[in-house]
């Protein structure tokens, strides 16, 4: 009897075990089936934005932590890519000249829009994106902030606004056309006005006073008047009013259509244009030249005056304001992003640094805690629970510890990563803003040459990090200094080593890429000598002959004036700059020397 009841009383409690076990898997099933159904829904809802994704007329692309990670066919025609795993995984300056049309570098301005886009939630402006063929056109670029997973993506929408800017610029051209009118109808009113206002001793007077160069000639081509800066210029000391003008200053107009005179007689009006004379010296000169008719008491055409007047100076001064306002915008431009980007790091520092303090988590710390309870209460948890549900929760407990001990660690790493990465940053923008700072510094300025070298390393350390491109520095002057301007110089050299890694992308992917750069005294000629070795690229004679070309480049957006510029830069502190190469796939070597200051050699180490 106590078998059989002990029997029932197991039976039972199996019985009541199986019930709770339907109980809990029928309830696991209703849950289960509502999270079908809410996904189902977000499957249509998903359909629907992919039909409507698809069936844009405007391009449409998904851009996710920097990169296009989606787009539709739109985007694909509008890009003339063959198909989207030409866009996908592209970065938006990728896709786009190196400068906007504003002067800033795409890679630049593009993060800012996106991060301008992911804190505001939205963000609208014009692009300029370059197709896959090489054209570049115009856009309306719209992002919006999407969550996704919980994570923010951006949608992008681009709209070819091609035939808008075509029909603006149309528009600014007649603008222009209009004013440049009513300008050279000004000018006549003030000629004529002229004329009639003063009387012929008057004009004669003032004329010979006058440092621009005159000379008048009639409808027969004699001429009637020359001032005295005329024969300055011509150098002519005889008498030549009656003469004939071709025979006396004979110009390549002379019997044609072109001929000032000629073109007054038919009707033509004043009219102006910059040309090279030779002065008395023989020297090629830039004159200013202005043709006028010349008119009796009734206004008819009797003639025609020509005015010489020299531009040298003009065109000098207004080439040094040009330079200088450039200059002055880059370097204050420069230096509030310099300063923009300081206080950026400074918080995001402060924001790095927190957790790496705090170290280990209190969860660990709480679980590690839980783990050792339970297994002082191991026995009354297999009471409780059963053997098996005893140990699946101290297996959760363990494994859940576990995972968050390897999480805490990762995050540890990462945030030190950053650290890294911040520090690297601000020991760049500390050379930067020392450079900034010695703009205004003298020719004459002492430099040590070392410091220079290793400075434009620090800045593009990361992308020739980035290559795996080996640097050997061998430095046999530490000590040595030399005279000139530091930041004309350091630009440079940052050209010359940006010139090189850029040199690396044109072979292919792998290991093996050397740089080496030898610091080396000449004390036969009291020069410094900067090599700089690499196994890159590499170019043929016929790219030898044009490199220091203006306007020449082998890059596909280059502007063709960093070499040119390079070369000026070292010639104007009494240097000079070659670069060599033994053909394609050979690398090149780039060579600066520059004289020495007469005591530098007590500074060498």
């Amino acid at each position: 009897m106590d078998d059989a009841k002990t029997k029932i009383i197991q039976l039972e409690a199996t019985v009541h075990a199986l019930e709770e076990l339907l109980s809990v898997s029928e309830n696991s099933f209703l849950e289960e089936s509502k999270k079908l159904e809410v996904a189902n829904e977000e499957l249509k809802k998903e359909n629907t934005y992919k039909l409507y994704f698809e069936a844009s007329t405007d391009a449409l692309l998904i851009l996710q932590d920097g990169y296009f990670v989606d787009c539709n066919e739109s985007a694909v025609k509008m890009l003339r890519a063959k198909n989207k795993s030409q866009v996908l995984q592209t970065h938006p300056w990728e896709l786009s000249p190196e400068y906007q049309p504003d002067g800033r570098p795409s890679l630049e301005k593009a993060n800012e829009m996106i991060n301008t886009a992911l804190k505001k939630g939205s963000h609208c402006f014009e692009w300029c994106h370059k197709r896959l063929d090489g054209t570049v056109f115009p856009v309306d670029v719209s992002l919006t902030v999407i969550i996704f997973e919980g994570k923010k993506i951006l949608n992008c929408a681009w709209r070819d606004i091609t035939e808008r800017k075509l029909a603006e610029d149309e528009l600014k051209k007649h603008r222009e056309h209009l004013e440049e009118l009513v300008e050279q109808k000004t000018r006549e009113i003030s000629i004529e006005l002229e004329v009639h206002k003063r009387l012929e001793n008057d004009i004669r007077q003032i004329l010979d006073a006058s440092g621009d160069a005159i000379k008048v000639i009639d409808r027969n081509y004699n001429i009637i008047y020359v001032n005295k800066t005329f024969h300055e210029l011509k150098n002519i000391n005889d008498e030549i009013i009656g003469k004939k003008c071709h025979k006396v200053d004979p110009e390549t107009e002379c019997f044609t259509d072109n001929c000032p005179l000629k073109k007054i007689l038919d009707g033509s009006k004043s009219y102006g244009t910059e040309k090279i004379l030779k002065n008395a010296k023989g020297e090629d000169v830039p004159f200013y030249l202005n043709i006028s008719p010349y008119t009796d008491t009734n206004g008819e055409v009797i003639g025609v005056i020509k005015t010489f007047r020299n531009i040298t100076e003009e065109k000098k001064a207004r080439k040094a304001a040009e330079e200088n306002a450039l200059q002055q915008g880059r370097i204050e431009m420069a230096n509030n992003m310099l300063h923009d980007i300081g206080n950026a790091l400074t918080g995001i520092s402060a924001q790095v640094l927190k957790p790496q303090v705090e170290k280990n988590w209190k969860e660990v710390s709480s679980l590690k805690q839980l783990r050792e309870m339970l297994a002082s209460s191991e026995k009354e948890l297999n009471g409780a629970f059963g053997r098996e549900k005893a140990q699946a929760l101290n297996n959760f407990i363990a494994a859940l510890t576990n995972s968050l001990e390897k999480r805490n660690c990762s995050y540890l790493d990462f945030f030190a990563k950053i650290s890294a990465a911040v520090g690297h940053v601000t020991s760049v923008l500390d050379l930067q803003r020392h450079y900034m700072r010695e703009r205004h510094s003298p020719l004459a300025k002492e430099i040590n040459i070392s410091t220079i070298i290793n400075d434009s390393l620090v800045m593009l350390s990361e992308s020739i990090k980035k290559r795996e491109i080996e640097v050997e520095l061998n430095n046999e002057a530490r000590g040595l200094t030399i005279s000139g301007d530091q930041t004309r110089l350091i630009r440079v050299f940052l050209n010359i080593i940006k010139n090189i890694y850029e040199a690396f992308d044109q072979l292919e992917p792998g290991p093996g890429k050397k740089l080496d750069i030898d610091i080396r005294t000449d004390e036969k000629h009291n020069q410094v000598v900067i090599s700089f070795k690499d196994n890159a690229i590499g170019f043929d004679s016929e790219t030898a002959k044009k490199l220091f070309e203006r306007g020449f480049t082998t890059k596909y957006n280059g502007s063709g004036i960093g070499l040119h510029e390079c070369k000026s830069v070292i010639e104007s502190h009494g240097g000079t700059f070659s670069i060599e190469s033994s053909g394609v796939n050979s690398g090149a070597l780039t060579t600066i020397k520059l004289p020495i200051l007469s005591n530098a050699s007590d500074k060498k180490e």
